[in-house]
């Protein structure tokens, strides 16, 4: 089978599958405002993945109003091509490290490694983050190139050095490339390849600085951000007012300090961490991995994606403790592991090749199909279940549709800003429903820019108290929220996302469609039109992890919201329907349990912090509630 004809053949099938599978319309948390970047050439949060943007935004100009669904494609592009970039590097390791003839990449070798790739392209991390718009794609697909490159100088020194220095710099050049979409998974996974590709015997001051050029040339595309950022009507997020307001927009200073103030856990979150990477990749292919790598002759290179990958994980734990939204750091860890699995079952076939020329032809055939069928069993595995698994980010877009129909005219929408404010801001100035409504987000009012783009009205106090450079604690934050609700509670209909917030009586929240209604003189629906809401948006998001950790959160606090309001049947039932949808989510049992235990039913509760404890027994506080009493209901996952 010859490289194109191969690769074309894994593509195919790895970007079939994603098609089907892949979400139709705007997505939920970061998805969103990736598609809505796409859709109006805008710019996401720091660093701004300038390259992303640029080629989602070429990518989905011919699908118009379907721009979302045309975003969420180009991941599934991205991924397949991944593929083909991981079995040539299998293939061109083989090659070198059992000494195979120039044929070792034709028959059932290739075939076995094929069979490998369509194993990695099927498994839940790799499929979740192939059928959602969000970087992580291009980043692992320039990640792999910059190996494939590696590679082939490392290989041309000996008998080509000039080619060799082509190969080289092409290395470099992939690397700037990666750095200018995601910068933290480039430097820990693809900087020990741009080291590999150069020759110690060849290395002269003229070439590490045609390589550094080359890295460096690139990373001028964030010079996208900051002057995309100066146009007045383009959704921008972020502050380039000044140098240092620019570096700290690149750097993320500000929101990185702020999310250690605010949710600490640091540790708990390690550990939990450590607790999800073994279930990341399949374990009986542990063994196969760790013996390919040990027969590979790039080890170092392969040991530092690894720990480079591994490390950027553990120093992202405490800002994703629900270990949902940093999965992607994964994928070079998990591609590392899927080389040296390819190289076993390569050597593996090679094996029973070995064995066969004593056989007759039909008991080859016969061993052969037995050896390519094992191989595909983990990969059709995955396909068939696929039939039952509705496309990604399912139920968003209507969600949202809804949502913004629900609301009086000019009402103000109160939402988090890191899964509902993309997804919102799409509906509206994407999809043009409903532009008379003001989303905001109360947490972000602290920017300078964001309340300037928003054409916010705040008193002179809160102005002063939120331009104070230093991070802000959660007692400030919940001071400024509570002065700036109070100032515009009496001016336009208010309804919130949050369960709580600071400065409100939950008496008045009231459920407003699918919000919560703020303020006295807002239009309402009754309890039990409320839940029906919530059932379907359950039964919309039970497919999709991230869609299904986002709904079962917010049913959670509709249920403790309607208890607190008298409404004992409709609050029970939307709790235990929260536990069930999230039923991975150790939260939402420890969450339960305060509720029982604020209801004095001890016992339910004892059962429910078990059950946590289950899921997470690294989290100290589930163990600790088994053996005390809660002050009450918690209302907040």
């Amino acid at each position: 089978m010859g490289v194109r004809v191969r690769a074309a053949v894994v593509a195919c099938l790895l970007f079939g599958l994603y098609a089907v599978t892949t979400g139709r319309s705007v997505g939920w948390e970061d998805s969103a405002f990736f598609q809505l970047c796409h859709a109006t050439l805008g710019v996401p949060h720091g660093p701004g993945f300038p390259l992303y943007v640029l080629l989602g935004r070429i990518w989905t100009l011919p699908f118009g109003d379907y721009s979302a669904w045309g975003s969420n494609l180009l991941s599934g592009v991205f991924m397949a091509l991944a593929g083909v970039m991981l079995l040539e590097i299998i293939l061109g390791l083989a090659g070198r490290v059992f000494e195979n003839p120039a044929h070792h990449a034709r028959g059932w070798p290739a075939a076995a490694a094929a069979g490998v790739i369509l194993g990695w392209g099927t498994l839940e991390i790799v499929w979740q983050q192939a059928v959602r718009t969000e970087v992580y794609s291009l980043t692992l697909l320039l990640v792999l190139t910059t190996v494939f490159l590696s590679l082939k100088a490392k290989d041309s020194w000996a008998r080509a050095p000039e080619t060799a220095v082509r190969w080289s710099i092409a290395t470099a050049w992939c690397f700037g490339l990666a750095m200018t979409v995601h910068p933290l998974i480039a430097a820990a996974s693809a900087t020990p390849w741009v080291f590999a590709a150069l020759s110690r015997e060849h290395l002269t001051p003229r070439l590490m600085l045609a390589v550094l050029g080359s890295a460096l040339l690139p990373m001028s595309l964030y010079l996208f951000p900051y002057l995309r950022g100066q146009i007045q009507d383009a959704w921008v997020w972020g502050s380039f007012n000044t140098v240092a307001d620019s570096l700290d927009y690149f750097l993320r200073r500000s929101a990185w300090a702020q999310v250690v103030q605010i949710d600490g856990g640091y540790l708990e979150n390690l550990r939990g961490w450590i607790h999800t990477m073994p279930g990341l990749w399949p374990s009986i292919l542990w063994i196969p991995a760790c013996v390919g790598l040990i027969w590979s002759r790039c080890v170092w290179p392969l040991l530092m994606t690894l720990a480079g990958s591994a490390a950027l994980v553990l120093w992202a734990a405490p800002f994703d403790p629900r270990n949902l939204d940093l999965l992607g750091y994964f994928l070079p860890f998990i591609a590392a592991l899927l080389i040296s699995t390819g190289l076993f079952a390569y050597k593996a076939i090679e094996f029973l090749r070995a064995q066969m020329p004593g056989l007759q032809r039909r008991s080859q055939m016969a061993l052969g199909c037995f050896s390519i069928g094992l191989l595909l069993a983990w990969p059709s595995a995955a396909v068939i279940a696929a039939q039952q698994r509705p496309t990604a980010a399912a139920g968003a877009g209507e969600f949202a549709r809804l949502l913004t129909l629900s609301l009086p005219h000019h009402s103000l929408l109160l939402v988090s800003d890191d899964n509902l404010l993309g997804m919102m801001e799409y509906t509206q100035r994407v999809a043009g429903i409903r532009p008379d409504i003001r989303v905001i987000a109360p947490g972000a009012l602290r920017y300078p820019f964001y309340r300037k783009g928003r054409g916010m009205d705040v008193p002179a106090a809160l102005t002063e108290l939120w331009n104070d450079p230093s991070p802000w604690t959660r007692a400030e934050w919940a001071e400024a929220v509570e002065q700036w609700i109070s100032h515009m509670a009496g001016r336009v209909p208010l309804y919130s996302q949050f369960d709580y917030l600071p400065g409100l009586d939950p008496a008045l929240m009231r459920p407003a469609g699918f919000v919560f209604a703020v303020g006295k003189a807002t239009t309402q629906t009754g309890w039990e039109g409320a839940a029906r809401f919530w059932s379907t948006a359950a039964e919309m998001a039970v497919n999709d992890p991230v869609a299904r950790d986002i709904v079962a959160r917010w049913i959670f606090n509709f249920g403790a919201l309607a208890i607190m309001n008298g409404q004992d049947k409709v609050g029970w039932t939307a709790l235990t329907d929260a536990v069930e949808l999230g039923g991975d989510n150790p939260e939402m049992y420890f969450l339960l349990g305060n509720a029982l235990n604020g209801a004095g039913r001890t016992r339910d509760a004892r059962v429910m912090y078990e059950a946590a404890c289950e899921i997470a027994p690294y989290r100290v506080r589930y163990s600790n509630a088994i053996h005390s009493d809660s002050d009450g209901m918690a209302v907040t996952p």
